[in-house]
């Protein structure tokens, strides 16, 4: 009998086969009784799987039970016997292969329990020079803020917990029916009564039951207390509609970023191009235009660049903390920030520092084809 987690196609595959397979179907372990059978060989070759174990694994010294690997390294294998079977337990240990690691998430920074008073007098104990160019100003800004980030919020490895954020109708009473339905499944493999698997039927059953109601409740809640915002509305539906649709599910690869800065360069310049092409216009100057000359300029107060910093509602993955966090000590950043932009008008310089963002492309349909740019 054949135990498998791949496809039904894999599954059917298997079923004349005796022996187990753990893992997906991409990292194979497989432990035949008996790889003398030619379908057997060719169905190993075709899969790329590999024979480690080549000791006897029976008391009449015949190798009856080998050990094949895919995806994964075998480090050390042995053999040792044992007392209620004429067959050797096989001792193995394996690592997956780095390409089938999964790819860790950042370290994040938990500005949660930090008020407003802890900002104000950090920011304080840090205080940046006075440059007298625009660039070296906005770096100072910079530092200035990631200085205090790092004493209140230091950045910290996010746990097994957080890698993976659960929706937001599971609630504390799915969390308890599920680990009870692991429990009785953990019973019922060592087991394997009818009692054992009549009572997992019976709490899959429950467990399911309440993941309905609790999904119900949601939706019915945020669908009475958004009945006027057409937007959060769209919103529910094609999250009801494509449960399982992720715009943002495009592996990172420094391939991607170098074709998608090609492509839009291209359509820049054929942009340009096509402005190019048209007709001059008339040299004949216009006599009722008259020139028009800035004589006096008026500097940016602190209390504008207040106003300003309260009006944006967003930041970037770049900042040095978040724009809540930011908004926080905004009486203490403005007259920084104020004195960055009036330098920058002084000396009609923009600084450096500023003139980069992080882009995230994003497919315009979830199902579209990420390897056609025209789709980002």
């Amino acid at each position: 009998m054949a135990a498998t987690e791949g496809s039904s196609d894999e599954k059917q595959r298997w079923k004349p086969l005796k022996g187990a397979v753990w893992g997906s179907s991409s990292k194979w372990l497989l432990a035949l009784e008996n790889n003398n059978d030619a379908n057997t060989a060719s169905l190993t070759l075709n899969l790329g799987l590999r024979q480690l174990v080549n000791t006897p694994t029976h008391i009449a010294g015949h190798t009856l039970d080998p050990l094949f690997s895919s995806s994964n390294h075998i480090s050390s294998s042995h053999t040792s016997e044992l007392h209620w079977t004429d067959h050797h337990c096989v001792h193995f240990t394996f690592r997956k292969n780095t390409e089938h690691h999964r790819i860790p998430l950042p370290p994040h920074r938990r500005w949660g329990k930090v008020t407003e008073d802890q900002l104000t007098s950090t920011l304080a104990k840090f205080p940046p020079p006075e440059p007298t160019d625009p660039s070296t100003a906005a770096i100072n800004l910079h530092q200035w803020i990631l200085n205090c980030a790092n004493t209140l919020a230091p950045l910290k490895k996010p746990t097994a917990n957080q890698e993976k954020k659960k929706p937001a109708w599971f609630t504390d009473e799915l969390t308890t029916s599920k680990r009870t339905c692991q429990k009785v499944k953990k019973k019922w493999i060592l087991e394997r009564t009818p009692d054992n698997l009549a009572t997992l039927k019976d709490a899959n059953r429950e467990h399911h039951q309440r993941i309905r109601l609790a999904k119900r409740a949601h939706f019915t809640e945020r669908l009475n207390n958004n009945a006027h915002d057409c937007k959060e509305l769209f919103c529910i539906v094609k999250e009801l509609s494509n449960p399982n649709a992720n715009v943002n599910d495009v592996p990172p690869s420094q391939k991607l970023c170098d074709d998608l800065s090609t492509f839009f360069h291209q359509k820049i310049a054929a942009i340009h191009d096509s402005f190019n092409t048209a007709p001059p216009p008339d040299p004949t100057p216009d006599d009722s235009s008259h020139a028009c000359r800035l004589t006096t300029w008026t500097q940016v107060d602190d209390a504008e660049t207040l106003t300003t910093m309260n009006s944006i509602h967003s930041g970037s993955p770049t900042d040095p903390c978040p724009h809540h966090v930011f908004n926080k000590a905004d009486a203490t950043i403005a007259p920084k920030l104020c004195k960055i932009i009036n330098l920058s008008f002084n000396t009609a310089t923009f600084p450096d520092s500023w003139k980069h963002a992080e882009i995230q492309p994003l497919l315009k349909k979830p199902k579209a084809d990420p390897n056609d740019l025209k789709n980002f």
